[in-house]
């Protein structure tokens, strides 16, 4: 957005360029209002990769208790067998995702915001835990606050506790564990705190040190490694589901993003796609690398909804300290809105949806409520709202408008 508006000041050329564009973008070259340029064929003799998507129900009632499925498993062993390397994408960091009691159903929760705590292992070298250590700490993503793992479940006191999901840790210990003595290194928020981690872990992987390189989103874009054949996308439906209406943009956009890793030399690549949501048009349509058949699918949602392109939305977040000045200040601003929508029949395609809590209600321990303002374009949104916050107190608490936001949440 920044850069458009820069191009129409100096009277010059804005070039996007994504194997994944924005659903905005594409459609503003379907419309056109931007020239649409498409190359069909990709770089290099080898072609697009060959890919599959695996239902993990199956491999499940089968009796593979694994995270590598029997697809994937032979695929790895046959790429390292003849030297290759291969590249395992989840979209989840730390050991587990979260510690769940199997007797009252209590999730173990940060104390200062509301979401479950991460478990990570504090050690340098990835292994599977042994009998008793289930990991060193809980980590929470959003304020970084650290606590010991409880013995007990501190609602019920049951010992029945247990870690659920998986993220790059567990992966690079199931690897360490099934595929020794090939080597994998990982690549995520918590490897590359250094200020050369990053260089230093893909030039370890590039020199062939290590065989499999696995990690978060950063190692799905961008990457050209001409010996990587095999990729494997892990848990693909972890992205889908969200409360967010680009959840499946996201997710369609990062795994065919991972699987274009594979086969960028000489030699074909092999893509393995693990869901237990198979039928996702998300994940259909990236299996398949088929962005046109993906947009269409998901411009006929954000047209019957009446999300961006078609539409407009704000987020206005009031947080505060005090839970009760929170949700004062926000049902005052819904008020506020409201009225001028009686009063000006210029608003009346505008809808206030809240005021209501945020889906992450609690981030060091200040409490967030908020409106979503859905309108025809962003100028009527901006007419309705600038009067108001000019005008409206909101006191000690702390007020941030948000604009077609990429993230919900």
């Amino acid at each position: 957005d920044i850069a458009r508006l820069r191009v129409q000041d100096h009277q010059a050329v804005l070039v996007l360029g994504s194997a994944t564009p924005s659903v905005e973008s594409y459609q503003r070259g379907q419309s056109g209002a931007a020239m649409l340029l498409t190359l069909h064929e990709r770089i290099g003799a080898a072609g697009m990769a060959r890919t599959e998507i695996v239902d993990m129900r199956r491999e499940l009632a089968e009796g593979n208790r694994s995270m590598f499925s029997n697809s994937l498993r032979p695929a790895l062993r046959g790429a390292f067998s003849h030297g290759r390397q291969a590249m395992l994408f989840i979209n989840r960091r730390g050991y587990a995702g979260f510690v769940l009691c199997r007797r009252c159903g209590t999730i173990v929760r940060c104390k200062s915001c509301s979401v479950s705590m991460t478990i990570h292992i504090n050690r340098h070298e990835s292994t599977e835990p042994a009998a008793g250590e289930l990991a060193s700490q809980l980590i929470c993503h959003y304020c970084g606050r650290i606590e010991p793992i409880p013995d007990t479940c501190p609602a019920c006191g049951s010992r029945q506790i247990g870690r659920f999901g998986a993220g790059t840790q567990q992966v690079e210990a199931a690897f360490n564990r099934e595929f020794s003595p090939y080597k994998a290194v990982r690549m995520d928020q918590d490897t590359t705190i250094g200020r050369n981690a990053h260089a230093r872990i893909l030039s370890q992987f590039e020199q062939g040190q290590a065989h499999a390189l696995i990690g978060t989103q950063m190692i799905a874009k961008g990457h050209d490694f001409a010996n990587v054949t095999v990729v494997g996308i892990l848990a693909a439906d972890l992205m889908l589901g969200l409360s967010d209406f680009r959840s499946s943009e996201r997710a369609f956009q990062l795994i065919t993003q991972a699987a274009g890793r594979a086969g960028r030399g000489e030699e074909p690549g092999t893509v393995v796609i693990q869901a237990y949501n198979i039928d996702d048009y998300a994940i259909r349509f990236a299996a398949a690398q088929d962005y046109p058949g993906f947009f269409s699918q998901e411009i006929a949602y954000r047209r019957l909804m009446q999300y961006p392109p078609f539409g407009s939305l704000c987020v206005l977040t009031v947080t505060s300290l005090q839970e009760q000045e929170a949700e004062k200040q926000c049902a005052l601003a819904a008020s506020a809105c409201r009225e001028r929508l009686k009063a000006d029949q210029a608003f009346a395609a505008i809808q206030i949806m809240g005021p209501a809590k945020a889906p992450v209600y609690r981030i060091r321990n200040r409490y967030r409520r908020r409106l979503v303002i859905r309108g025809p374009d962003q100028a009527v949104l901006t007419a309705l709202l600038t009067p108001l916050m000019n005008r409206l107190d909101f006191g000690k608490a702390a007020v941030a408008l948000d604009f077609d936001p990429y993230n919900m949440v």
